[in-house]
C-alpha cells in the first residue's frame, strides 16, 4: 500500500521512450524501497506515438506508487514537468529524465543529501554525449549562469530534488529547453541552502535525443528571450513602485 507519508515525488517525463520506460520505472521503484524512501513516481507520458503509454499504464497497475499522466499531444519538457510537478505530493519533489541515462541509486544519494538542504541540483560527470551536444551545452551553461543566483554546474542536469514549498505555486512559462534555466532563477535565491552532487551518465537506451537540435535551439533563444523581456518589465515595475512608495512616505 502506498504510505501515507510520501518522503519524494519523482517525476519522469517521457517521450517515445518505449526502450527505456520498463527499465528506468522498474529499477527506481526496488532501489528507493530498498532505501526505505516512501516515494511515488510521476511519470508524465508527453504525447509519445510509440508504446510508451501502453508501457508506463502496465507499469503503474504493477506498482501502487507509479502513476501516469498522459498528453494527448507533444507539449515539451517543460510543460510535461509541470503537469507532474502539480500532480506532486509529499516533503520533496524531484525530476529526471525518463530515458534511461541516469543510475537509480544516484536518486537515492541524491534524497538523502536533500533531507539536509533545500535544493539538490545533480551534474553529470562524465558527460555521455558527443562533441556538439556538450559544446551547446557549455554555451547553455554560460548564459544560464547569468540569469541564476547560485554557480549552477551543469542547469539542464535533469536531476533536481527541491523541497516541496519552493515549488508550491510556481509557474513557469517555458515548455522547451529554457525550462530548467527559468525555473532555477525563480526558485532559488541567495539564502537557500543547494547542494550540487555528482551523477553518473549513460548513454540512452533507445529513442532520440531532441534537445541539441536546431529548431530545439532556437526555440530555447526564443523562451530566453520572453524570459529575459519579462524580468526587465518585472523589474522596472518594481522600480516604480519602490519610487511611488517612497514618495507617498515623504
Amino acid at each position: 500500500m502506498i504510505p501515507d507519508r510520501i518522503d519524494l515525488s519523482l517525476v519522469l517525463p517521457m517521450y517515445n521512450e518505449e526502450a527505456a520506460a520498463q527499465t528506468v520505472v522498474t529499477e527506481l521503484v526496488e532501489a528507493l524501497d530498498a532505501a526505505d524512501i516512501h516515494a511515488r513516481i510521476v511519470v508524465v507520458d508527453d504525447g509519445s506515438t510509440d508504446g510508451t503509454s501502453e508501457i508506463t499504464e502496465r507499469l503503474s497497475e504493477a506498482y501502487e506508487n507509479v502513476d501516469v499522466i498522459h498528453h494527448g499531444v507533444n507539449r515539451g519538457y517543460g510543460a510535461a514537468i509541470s503537469s507532474g510537478i502539480r500532480s506532486a505530493t509529499g516533503k520533496k519533489i524531484g525530476f529526471l529524465d525518463g530515458d534511461g541515462q541516469f543510475v537509480a541509486s544516484d536518486v537515492v544519494t541524491a534524497f538523502w543529501v536533500a533531507s539536509h538542504v533545500d535544493c539538490v541540483l545533480g551534474y553529470r560527470s562524465p558527460r555521455a554525449d558527443n562533441a556538439y551536444r556538450r559544446l551547446v551545452a557549455r554555451v547553455g551553461n554560460a548564459v544560464g549562469r547569468t540569469l541564476v543566483p547560485h554557480a549552477v554546474v551543469d542547469i539542464d542536469c535533469s536531476l533536481k530534488i527541491f523541497s516541496a514549498s519552493l515549488l508550491d505555486g510556481l509557474r513557469v512559462s517555458s515548455s522547451g529547453g529554457f525550462f530548467s534555466t527559468e525555473l532555477l532563477a525563480r526558485v532559488l535565491s541567495s539564502d537557500l541552502a543547494v547542494a550540487q552532487v555528482p551523477v553518473r551518465h549513460t548513454q540512452r537506451r533507445g529513442g532520440a535525443a531532441g534537445g541539441g537540435s536546431v529548431s530545439a535551439i532556437v526555440f530555447t533563444v526564443w523562451e530566453g528571450s520572453l524570459f529575459a523581456l519579462r524580468r526587465f518589465r518585472e523589474h522596472r515595475s518594481q522600480v516604480g513602485d519602490d519610487v511611488a512608495l517612497a514618495t507617498t512616505v515623504q
